[in-house]
């Protein structure tokens, strides 16, 4: 025993680092005090910095996800409403279709009377064609005279 400011002290023999520990562990408030003396004050706050940085690192987390999940809901609306309006399309599309149905059955339905106009014009302009060519225009045969006269004629040299 050792008198230290008037109070008795047992002394501690330490001879080993098993000893060291061995008191440590005994007295908590000691290890404290040596990790004072022998951490920087920066490595003794790093666990308190590592906390607020992994707590503030959770609440931008947080804040991202709920980011997420309203553009997630709103890439939803947008994809809802881009059905509508394909469902529009193959609408709009089944109606082209439609009406260039039409539209070819009508270029169809006009093509004999685009004819007939162009048989009419030339045998009213025939007078006129012949003039240009030279000719003099003595009639216009019909079908059935042209046909008679190509069934009684040697029409083997001409081509089909």
């Amino acid at each position: 025993m050792v008198g230290l400011g008037g109070k008795q002290v047992q002394a501690l023999e330490i001879a080993t680092v098993e000893d060291l520990v061995r008191i440590l562990d005994e007295h908590p408030e000691w290890l404290e005090a040596l990790r004072e003396r022998l951490l920087t004050r920066e490595l003794l706050d790093l666990p308190q910095q590592l906390a607020d940085f992994a707590a503030a690192t959770e609440r931008r987390f947080e804040a991202v996800e709920r980011q997420l999940e309203v553009q997630g809901r709103q890439l939803e609306a947008q994809g809802r409403r881009l059905g509508k309006v394909e469902e529009r399309l193959d609408g709009v599309e089944g109606q082209l279709e439609a009406q260039g149905r039409q539209l070819n059955q009508l270029r169809i339905d006009v093509g004999p009377l685009k004819a007939a106009h162009v048989r009419n014009a030339a045998r009213s302009a025939a007078d006129a064609i012949a003039e240009k060519q030279g000719l003099e225009l003595i009639a216009i045969l019909g079908r059935q005279e042209l046909g008679a006269m190509l069934r009684s004629s040697d029409t083997h040299g001409i081509s089909k």
